[in-house]
């Protein structure tokens, strides 16, 4: 995986070499391709055939190469100024670089929580921030993902009054008998 995605990012570097213009669309396509990832129900991993643990794994890999090609584009534009569009740039790779760092395992597990809700606000910021900075495909990607955080919370309140209970029983010889 690492390796497809290190080419991806040789090629995208070579073909928008210098093109503040195309080194941004690159870089806007790997944000998309993140959130494309994520969600756990969602058609394009049904389509891909990919389970949603290694979704994750593209998830966080184009997630990094997100802010890679974020900061390199920022490096092409070359010129940093005080208008909308270089400080939303700025403020876009920031918060995505936070969330990365915010990532590591060591952190990620010991403060799933505080990981969790932050990362949620850092996307929102995002967001907005990418659509200021003429980012908008982006919204493809977080559209899938919207519609399936809709469907699952849809999900969880029809089968709210569900009875959950779950029992397990011991037959002896290493088996259980689990029922719900």
């Amino acid at each position: 995986m690492f390796s497809i995605l290190l080419i991806t990012l040789i090629v995208g570097g070579i073909v928008t070499k210098s093109d503040e213009e195309g080194s941004g669309g690159f870089a806007t396509l790997i944000m998309t391709m993140a959130f494309v990832f994520i969600p756990k129900n969602n058609v394009v991993n049904l389509l891909v055939g990919i389970p949603f643990e290694r979704a994750l794994q593209w998830h966080k890999a184009l997630g990094v190469f997100s802010v890679i090609m974020g900061a390199y584009h920022g490096l092409v534009v070359g010129k940093v100024k005080s208008d909308t569009r270089h400080v939303s740039g700025l403020i876009l790779v920031i918060a995505m670089g936070v969330l990365v760092v915010m990532s590591f395992f060591k952190f990620r597990r010991a403060f799933y929580t505080w990981f969790y809700r932050i990362h949620m606000i850092l996307v929102v910021i995002i967001l907005g921030y990418a659509l200021i900075h003429g980012a908008g495909g982006v919204f493809f990607g977080a559209g899938l993902w919207g519609f399936d955080l809709l469907v699952r919370m849809y999900m969880k309140r029809k089968h709210k009054k569900v009875n959950r209970t779950m029992f397990l029983e011991d037959k002896g010889d290493g088996l259980l008998k689990l029922s719900f």
